[in-house]
């Protein structure tokens, strides 16, 4: 391990049987100082079915073994205890990151690809993942436009439509924020792009960084409402037994955690500083 460089997350993955063999994962890196994605408690770097990977940071494995090997004990404890043990999630939503001086492009249904002169072009991925980081500098209006106005087609035919009507709104989003400068250079080209609003229903959020003005409601249909750092239903439906209670409605309140999930139902629940998972 280097100077720079940290631990930054532990996962183990398997049960213990012959077909799955338990197995800890370790990731380092000495760019998660300067990376908007690990700031968000995210890691390109986290094993998931489909993922990309970060070029930056490494991955350290360690074979448990079986439930009936020594050295399965040893090493479920050890990363189980670990301060790091599960601290990442995989970044799902996050289409751009902002890595030192550079981007991460991760849009979904595209393979980026860098062309002669720093010129970027966009081709259907296949059976692969993009994962391309490039300098600040080939942000430039043309190259964003390539990425917007990409048609991804699927493997059996047919046009992917959301990648136009729900990936590349969230990408310019994302963009802005990360990359002001660079956006507004290519609002001044492309000024189309500018009224393009992101659709986060039917994603899936950190409650705790929600619109703490709008009411959210739970997988019963249950209300509620911010209070502070509380989250209150008025009239919260009762499933069992409730004493003194006849029309089968109490008030529940319930401390806001910072595990706590929910489904996006308005896309002004999303603001700034919503974390998307």
């Amino acid at each position: 391990m280097t100077e720079q460089e940290k631990l930054i997350n532990v996962d183990l993955y398997g049960d213990g049987s012959r077909n799955s063999r338990l197995r800890a994962e370790y990731i380092y890196c000495d760019h998660a100082d300067v990376c908007s994605v690990y700031k968000e408690g995210k890691c390109f770097r986290k094993t998931t079915l489909f993922g990309v990977r970060c070029e930056f940071g490494r991955i350290a494995c360690v074979d448990g073994g079986t439930k009936k090997t020594k050295m399965y004990g040893r090493v479920y404890s050890e990363a189980k205890d670990s301060e790091r043990y599960h601290k990442l999630s995989y970044p799902n939503n996050t289409y751009i990151a902002k890595i030192g001086d550079g981007a991460f492009l991760a849009p979904p249904y595209v393979r980026i690809e860098r062309g002669p002169d720093s010129r970027l072009f966009c081709h259907d991925p296949g059976f692969g993942c993009n994962r391309l980081f490039v300098p600040i500098d080939e942000l430039t209006p043309d190259n964003i436009n390539r990425i917007c106005t990409y048609h991804p087609r699927a493997m059996l035919g047919g046009e992917i439509k959301s990648y136009q009507t729900e990936t590349i709104p969230i990408f310019l989003h994302q963009l802005s924020k990360l990359f002001p400068e660079q956006y507004n250079a290519f609002i001044a080209a492309f000024p189309d792009y500018e009224l393009k609003a992101p659709d986060y229903r039917g994603k899936y959020a950190k409650l705790s960084t929600c619109n703490r003005e709008l009411t959210y409601r739970d997988a019963h249909g249950n209300s509620f409402r911010f209070d502070g750092d509380e989250l209150v239903c008025d009239k919260y439906r009762i499933g069992g037994f409730m004493p003194f209670s006849s029309s089968g409605y109490a008030q529940m309140r319930i401390p806001v955690t910072d595990d706590m999930q929910v489904k996006i139902t308005d896309s002004n629940q999303v603001t700034d500083q919503t974390v998307l998972m």
